[in-house]
């Protein structure tokens, strides 16, 4: 913890930053994105170091988590299918 948490510190205080600045420019604000991108960048800086603290890798590893996500069924209210017949969704996903 000591050594972790200096290191991803930064890495939230930017993501509020972002929060910060589309809510002061009176955007609508969907939290989600940014604190899946967030978290996305802390977990690359955890596990793979600096040398894999890029934008692109952060935005990859959401879209593999909410795939894995979406076909685990944790999705499930995104379609009409999932809502009706989640156990028929379940095996239409795998």
């Amino acid at each position: 913890m000591e050594r972790i948490v200096p290191e991803i510190w930064p890495i939230f205080e930017r993501g509020a930053a972002r929060l910060k600045e589309a809510t002061a420019l009176g955007q609508h604000v969907d939290v989600l994105p940014e604190v899946q991108f967030t978290m996305a960048e802390a977990t690359l800086s955890i596990f793979f170091g600096d040398e894999y603290k890029n934008t692109d890798l952060a935005h990859r590893a959401v879209d593999v988590a909410e795939s894995i996500a979406e076909l685990m069924g944790l999705f499930q209210n995104q379609s009409r299918l999932a809502r009706r017949v989640p156990w028929l969704w379940r095996i239409y996903t795998w």
